[in-house]
C-alpha cells in the first residue's frame, strides 16, 4: 500500500499553491456596483481610534463633470469626503479620497453620496471590519493609509455614538 507521502505519487507537484485566474488579490479595495444608484466599497480590516485616508475609484453613476460629496452621519464613524476627481477626460470613473475614523469595534457600514451639478446623485457604501484595541494590528489594503492614532478619549467616542 502506497503512503500519501510517496514520491512517485507527487512528482508533478511543484510545491506552490495555485489559484484560479478569477481570484482577486486580497490587498485591493473591492468596489462593486449594485445598481444605477449604489456602489459598495469593501476596505477590509481597520482599527478603532485610528484615522485613515482611503483612496479608490468608482464608476461615475451621476454623470457630468462637477461632482461633490455629501457625508451622511453614521453611528460610531466619522467620514469626510476629502476629494473627488475624474480619472480621465471621459468622466466615466471617479477617484475618491475619504478620511475615515471608526470608534466602535465590529462590522462597520457607512454611507455617503456623490452628486453632480444637476442634483443627480448616487450612494457609496463603505464596509469594513473594525478591530478593537487588543485585537491586533490589521494589514491594510492598497490605497489605505493610517493618518493618525486618536487618543482613547471617552468624550470623543461618545460624541459619535
Amino acid at each position: 500500500m502506497a503512503s500519501c507521502c510517496d514520491q512517485v505519487k507527487h512528482k508533478n507537484v511543484d510545491g506552490h499553491v495555485h489559484f484560479a485566474e478569477s481570484v482577486e488579490p486580497h490587498n485591493l479595495i473591492q468596489v462593486k456596483q449594485d445598481s444605477d444608484s449604489q456602489v459598495q466599497v469593501h476596505v477590509g480590516f481597520l482599527q478603532t481610534n485610528h484615522k485613515y485616508e482611503i483612496k479608490f475609484d468608482v464608476p461615475n453613476l451621476a454623470g457630468g463633470e462637477e461632482i461633490s460629496g455629501c457625508e451622511k452621519v453614521s453611528k460610531g464613524v466619522k467620514l469626510e469626503v476629502a476629494n473627488v476627481q475624474p480619472t480621465d477626460s471621459s468622466n466615466s470613473n471617479l477617484h475618491i479620497i475619504i478620511h475615515l475614523s471608526a470608534f466602535k469595534e465590529g462590522l462597520m457600514k457607512s454611507c455617503f453620496s456623490l452628486q453632480n451639478k444637476d442634483k443627480k446623485e448616487f450612494d457609496i457604501i463603505v464596509h469594513a471590519r473594525v478591530l478593537g484595541k487588543y485585537s491586533g494590528t490589521p494589514m491594510v489594503k492598497d490605497g489605505i493609509h493610517c493618518m493618525e492614532v486618536i487618543k482613547d478619549d471617552v468624550d470623543s467616542a461618545s460624541e459619535l455614538t
